[in-house]
């Protein structure tokens, strides 16, 4: 079990990409960034941030794998692998991209009166690496979720990562997230002791057949991957899915795939039911109120 993500609250909340939506508009923060994180950890919320390394070997806290849409360089964008970090330490935030995304998942038409606009603190905002967010937040939960472009590559990303667990032993504050069981069984492979979860899209064929379901938990996530739970879309999540991982000893975090506020929050009760153990959501703040009025029955 992840026992450094037990709560008093069930299910758990995991801030995605940290907290980045609110219903108090002037608690919005830009996706991957400190104002998020400080945001999440405010709200009693563990962080999910994603990873990858530049071309000099720095891992940093960025979602796409090219820059342009949450930070831009001065002259062309680039991959981030192609990029050292001197250069993208260079980029700048990108205000249009993250008030269009902020506007989305808060159910607001882009050209409405009184559509959302960033601050201009935001523009001071640069791509913040691993290390300094580990640094400034000792006491927070993390969520990494590792951003690889060839899982079968020199595995840089998760030696660098399983590396940083190990020496600021962070072990019972620190889930590693993929949706490679490669990347994962790498991580294994460099620290036993770092818990690991699998991002999984469950196909439509394996969610109509009890028979390939169960082949799927247990042999691609926990043999495979050698997990310690697994993560599917809340489209995917179903009771099915939950007691075979359940009966194999597999945390169920379900995570947020494109839906609004409103959207998870009409979700947030029928998944609570089913049992899972805990929640991603861009709506930390929609999710705790739901915990704290509904809490559930779990089995």
């Amino acid at each position: 079990m992840l026992n450094h993500l037990n709560q008093a609250q069930r299910p758990f909340v995991i801030a995605h990409r940290g907290a980045t939506t609110h219903g108090d508009w002037s608690r919005v923060a830009p996706e991957n960034t400190m104002p998020a994180f400080l945001e999440a950890q405010k709200q009693g919320a563990a962080i999910e941030l994603d990873v990858m390394t530049t071309r000099d070997g720095t891992v940093v806290v960025h979602h796409d794998f090219k820059t342009g849409r949450t930070f831009r360089l001065p002259t062309e964008q680039k991959a981030v692998r192609q990029t050292d970090w001197a250069e993208l330490r260079k980029a700048r935030f990108n205000p249009a991209a993250h008030e269009r995304e902020i506007q989305r998942m808060m159910g607001q038409a882009e050209k409405a009166d009184g559509a959302y606009k960033s601050p201009e603190r935001f523009d001071r905002l640069r791509v913040p690496s691993l290390d300094s967010v580990l640094r400034e937040l000792p006491n927070a939960r993390f969520c990494i979720e590792l951003k690889t472009v060839n899982p079968f590559a020199s595995g840089q990303l998760e030696r660098k990562v399983a590396q940083m667990i190990r020496e600021k032993d962070l072990y019972d504050r620190v889930t590693v997230l993929s949706f490679s069981p490669v990347s994962l069984r790498k991580i294994k492979h460099y620290d036993p002791k770092i818990k690991t979860a699998l991002n999984v899209q469950v196909p439509a064929l394996v969610k109509q057949w009890p028979v390939l379901l169960r082949g799927f938990v247990k042999l691609y996530a926990q043999r495979l991957a050698g997990v310690d739970a697994i993560q599917p879309s809340y489209n995917d999540t179903t009771p099915a899915l939950i007691q075979i991982a359940h009966s194999v000893g597999l945390p169920v975090i379900p995570w947020v795939h494109g839906e609004t506020r409103a959207q998870e929050q009409e979700k947030f009760p029928q998944l609570m039911a089913m049992g899972v153990d805990g929640l991603i959501t861009n709506a930390v703040d929609l999710l705790n109120e739901e915990v704290k009025n509904h809490p559930p029955r779990l089995c």
